[in-house]
């Protein structure tokens, strides 16, 4: 299954759906990508950290959360060693909390990727990307069978 990132698409991390983080800060956020960018403040403790995770909680518009972000970089330290597993923890969060989008991800079947720019988290301009968004979405979706 192949699917783009915006917020029209459940697998999106710029899907609206509201869950709460019972791991990191026992906040809600409005989407995956409010989360994630949030713990890119969190994880390393940053200056005014709790002011950066707040502001990005009050953003509407996911789209706008990423602008937020290139505006006040964050340190890379250590989040980025572990960027996977928060990735990891806060879709298992998201599909765990929203019935409606889990048993769509449980319906899904074989590869999924992420058609996005990221080389990263997508496959890329080029289609060469490590697409670790499709493959933790994977995961995700294998241990909510269980």
């Amino acid at each position: 299954m192949k699917f783009t990132d915006n917020k029209r698409n459940f697998l999106s991390n710029m899907f609206n759906s509201k869950f709460k983080d019972s791991i990191y800060t026992n906040l809600e956020f409005s989407s995956m990508e409010h989360f994630y960018q949030s713990m890119k403040y969190f994880i390393p403790k940053t200056t005014n950290y709790l002011q950066h995770i707040e502001n990005i909680r009050k953003i509407k518009n996911a789209d706008d959360v990423k602008l937020y972000t290139k505006a006040y970089p964050h340190l890379c330290s250590n989040f980025c060693n572990i960027k996977d597993v928060v990735m990891k923890n806060g879709l298992i969060l998201k599909f765990h909390q929203n019935n409606n989008i889990k048993q769509k991800l449980l319906k899904t079947k074989g590869k999924i990727t992420a058609e996005i720019e990221d080389s990263y988290w997508g496959i890329g301009k080029d289609k060469k990307g490590k697409n670790r968004l499709g493959e933790i979405l994977e995961e995700v979706r294998n241990e909510l069978k269980i």
